[in-house]
């Protein structure tokens, strides 16, 4: 009876811990994920840019590299919510995937807004 009792409660210790792994590991495979589809988009938007407006092209290009620096900044000030010294990789990651959804969406919305110029 008490070899059960210890292999409950040792199952229950566990399968918090294989949630919080699992999330980790959507949260780090979710970054690079949005990464990719900025680039994509950026990279478009760019192409248009070149060819449309050169002196708007490197207004985002201006743009794009303040945004890269906010974007890291805020990622750390968010992750490091939990106290410690370093910024929880969770909430970092979280964020990072958040926040660079967010700005390819606003750039592929630039590229529709461009697509009649």
């Amino acid at each position: 009876m008490l070899s059960r009792l210890v292999l409950v409660s040792a199952c229950m210790f566990l399968l918090p811990l294989t949630a919080v792994a699992d999330d980790k590991a959507a949260a780090a495979q979710a970054a690079p994920k949005a990464d990719r589809e900025l680039n994509l988009v950026y990279q478009q938007l760019i192409t248009r840019l070149e060819n449309l407006d050169p002196t708007r092209k490197k207004a985002l290009v201006d743009a794009e590299l303040a945004w890269i620096k906010f974007r890291d900044l805020e990622c750390t000030f968010q992750g490091s919510a939990t106290g410690g010294s370093t910024p929880d990789r969770l909430l970092y990651d979280r964020y990072l995937a958040t926040l660079t959804t967010e700005r390819a969406r606003e750039l592929r919305e630039t590229l529709a807004k461009t697509a009649g110029e």
